[in-house]
């Protein structure tokens, strides 16, 4: 074996190995935001003794791109409140918050007003 097959090697498995840990951030690490209007007139009670409730909502990214995004909680959420989820490809919703409507990014409040 020839020194330039070596570094070719060596090449390939660090591009490798760069693509696998690019893959595992985004895959474990990186969220997104979406917004949406909180609507209990469509809210599933899942459990009566657990008091979950799930909601499945039609939210929207900073750019204005629609997702329909379902999550629990322990209990019923205030009816037209303004939240933003934090959203994993691989986890799915990892926490939400309540937000005004002034702090919501402008492409997504297009899209809420428009509801």
């Amino acid at each position: 074996m020839n020194v330039k097959n070596a570094c070719i090697g060596v090449i390939g498995m660090v591009l490798f190995l760069g693509l696998c840990a690019l893959m595992f951030y985004f895959a474990f690490y990186e969220s997104k935001d979406y917004y949406t209007i909180i609507d209990n007139s469509n809210v599933q009670k899942i459990d009566d003794t657990d008091f979950k409730y799930k909601y499945t909502l039609t939210s929207y990214s900073r750019d204005g791109k629609e997702k329909d995004i379902s999550f629990e909680t322990t209990r019923e959420l205030r009816s037209d409140a303004y939240i933003k989820i934090k959203y994993m490809i691989s986890r799915g919703v990892v926490s939400w918050e309540e937000v005004q409507f002034d702090d919501i990014p402008s492409k997504a409040k297009n899209k809420l007003e428009s509801k």
